[in-house]
């Protein structure tokens, strides 16, 4: 069957080809380009959903080699089907397209404004299509990105997953915390994993402001990259453990107190932990993703001690009496405090019994002279006090 290219017939210009009929027409392109040009957007128009990738990205490379006037009508409706295309097939290349395409510089006026429907609805312009899906498609593919960083696709933990309630009619959230404090919320179902996968991961997030400036959450994909290459990696102390909820309270040399809730990698009380501690904006619950249980003794290096001298002991009471010292090197003594807070803060304090008792050691004496572990904790009075964890003798030489 013979296809006639040359019909003035509207109705049979805007019939579909078949496959031969579309074969017939690339064959004779060079002397019909234009019809040649919309019967491939046709045919890929109409058989998208079954086409298969190779055909698809042969086709729209061959309707790229015939030379036309650009920009046109044809190629903006070509780039609407490659935005499908790279949609639908992980192996199409969008940047490149676009490149060959003439990105942006051969898009019509038309193709930047927003369109209205006869109805009233207003739909995306072609630029906004075309720069979406160039963003889904960078985010799927962290190796074709510009830059570590792109101001749409973030990196952020998944530090808790909030499940909804039918009864109280709420759905499941998920709270997630980038690099630089800034907080997301998005959709389980929007993960590529079980809702009980998600937290404690790492996720690249496409985002999006709305009119009113609130970010939004368009896409999640896995993060690639370990967490230590993005996020900091810092030691703490594991001072409580609380079973019934799963959570592990760790403090920092800073006297940062965070929460390692339902930590894939289990702790004990008094151990030392590699956490990658997670410090929303907005908020001042501060999450810790246990990393590992490092040596002990290394980790107390990591850590950080402090040089204290014993003045006074109370064995009755059941307490020794500390202050600060210069360490070999030092010009003065950083007081104790809370990273970030200035007040309070504090050159002394007291070892308890108590506590050493709860991490196996005795009371030291007194004029001895120790590196303390020493962080402050919030007492059941509600003031924040330094709280010694840990001392050894300094040798005298």
């Amino acid at each position: 069957m013979s296809y006639n290219l040359n019909t003035n017939n509207k109705k049979e210009k805007a019939s579909i080809p078949t496959w031969e009929e579309l074969l017939e027409s690339m064959e004779q392109a060079s002397s019909h380009p234009s019809d040649t040009q919309w019967n491939i957007y046709r045919y890929l128009s109409a058989n998208m959903e079954n086409v298969d990738s190779q055909i698809a990205r042969t086709l729209l490379a061959s309707y790229m080699k015939i030379p036309s006037e650009r920009p046109s009508l044809i190629h903006s409706m070509m780039l609407s089907v490659a935005l499908k295309m790279s949609a639908r097939f992980s192996d199409f290349v969008l940047p490149n397209f676009l490149k060959l395409w003439g990105y942006p510089q051969n898009l019509r006026d038309e193709d930047r404004n927003m369109t209205v429907a006869k109805d009233g609805r207003q739909y995306l312009s072609l630029k906004e299509r075309t720069e979406r899906q160039l963003q889904s498609y960078l985010l799927h593919h962290p190796d074709q990105r510009p830059g570590d960083e792109m101001s749409c696709i973030r990196h952020a933990i998944a530090v808790k997953v909030f499940l909804g309630d039918k009864e109280r009619n709420t759905r499941s959230v998920v709270k997630l915390v980038g690099v630089d404090g800034e907080e997301y919320v998005a959709v389980p179902q929007m993960f590529p994993c079980k809702p009980w996968e998600i937290q404690g991961g790492v996720f690249d997030l496409l985002i999006y402001y709305t009119k009113e400036g609130v970010v939004r959450v368009r896409e999640v994909v896995p993060c690639l990259k370990p967490m230590a290459e993005i996020f900091p990696v810092i030691t703490g102390f594991v001072e409580h453990v609380d079973e019934s909820h799963g959570h592990y309270h760790v403090y920092d040399y800073g006297s940062r107190h965070f929460v390692a809730e339902k930590p894939k990698v289990r702790a004990r009380v008094g151990d030392f932990v590699s956490f990658v501690p997670v410090v929303p904006k907005d908020s001042k619950f501060k999450s810790a993703i246990i990393i590992s249980v490092p040596p002990r003794q290394t980790a107390m290096c990591d850590y950080g001690f402090r040089r204290a001298k014993v003045n006074y002991i109370d064995k009755e009471k059941g307490y020794a009496a500390w202050e600060l010292q210069k360490t070999d090197g030092a010009n003065d003594i950083a007081a104790i405090k809370e990273t970030g807070v200035d007040s309070p803060s504090f050159h002394s304090g007291f070892i308890s019994q108590n506590v050493m008792e709860k991490y196996g050691m005795s009371l030291p004496s007194v004029n001895d002279v120790l590196n303390i572990i020493v962080f402050l904790k919030r007492g059941g009075d509600g003031q924040k006090r330094p709280y010694v964890v840990y001392y050894e003798k300094v040798l005298k030489a």
